[in-house]
């Protein structure tokens, strides 16, 4: 996104320069003034081809610029979100060595483990009641074979 902005501004610099025989200085000033939509008026363009190109040009940098914060937003937000997951998974894992819930598999933690956790934690679910009966009734299962396909 970064580099197509950037690209925007040389190439809407390059018409400007060339269409309106401007310095390279007073074309990019103008570009970038006019991709970040302030505008101060100090430099007039002249030509009409040169207005035409402008507003096409507001549009596609507008754009570019929404698109750019929006990239860089929605990274931060998946960034919180996987603190929070880790934080999760933290907590679990401080559950299961205090061995208020098993971890399904091993050293792995699956979204069961994390769902297990945080009902118990919230007392929706009681370990001893709720889920160990059902732990047992899986560990049956999974050395039964013919049990499964019996249904």
């Amino acid at each position: 996104m970064i580099f197509g902005l950037a690209l925007t501004v040389v190439l809407g610099a390059i018409v400007i320069k060339y269409n309106e025989d401007l310095t390279w200085t007073t074309a990019f000033y103008f570009i970038v003034e006019t991709a970040a939509t302030i505008g101060y008026g100090d430099v007039v363009l002249v030509k009409k081809s040169s207005r035409q190109f402008v507003i096409a040009f507001i549009i596609v940098c507008t754009t570019l610029v929404a698109m750019t914060i929006r990239m860089f937003s929605s990274t931060l937000k998946e960034d919180r979100q996987l603190d929070k997951l880790e934080a999760t998974l933290r907590r679990l894992q401080a559950l299961r060595f205090n061995k208020n819930i098993p971890v399904s598999s091993g050293d792995q933690v699956t979204k069961s483990d994390i769902v297990l956790a945080m009902l118990c934690r919230t007392g929706t679910l009681n370990h001893a009641n709720d889920i160990s009966p059902w732990l047992e009734k899986l560990d049956a299962v999974a050395g039964n074979k013919t049990l499964l396909t019996q249904e």
